[in-house]
């Protein structure tokens, strides 16, 4: 007999980087067009699973990459949190590139 597993719900951080930036719902809401508070409270609290569209609207309205929002919790604070936020994408080779010598 075969058991269903329950879907997992993919991990996010979007409700911890809009208050790592001190915004408020309301505040976000200004800039996420189109956004509802309830649409905002259930794409954060997991209970309404986000698909692209919102997250390429949550990245252009916080000015935080999608790697970001999807994989770290900047509530956690430190030096490696802070490096991450530096690392775009015309930078992103170089900082690989010294990552893995600083591993040799």
């Amino acid at each position: 007999m075969l058991r269903k597993t329950p879907l997992q719900k993919p991990r996010q951080f979007f409700r911890q980087w809009r208050e790592h930036l001190k915004l408020t719902q309301d505040r976000a809401l200004e800039r996420l067009e189109g956004w509802s508070q309830s649409k905002l409270s259930r794409v954060e609290s997991g209970a309404t699973i986000w698909n692209a569209y919102d997250l390429a609207d949550l990245q252009q309205a916080y000015g935080v990459s999608d790697y970001l929002l999807l994989n770290v919790d900047p509530s956690k604070e430190g030096e490696v949190v802070d490096l991450l936020q530096l690392i775009n994408e015309k930078n992103r080779e170089q900082a690989i590139r010294v990552l893995k010598a600083l591993n040799s």
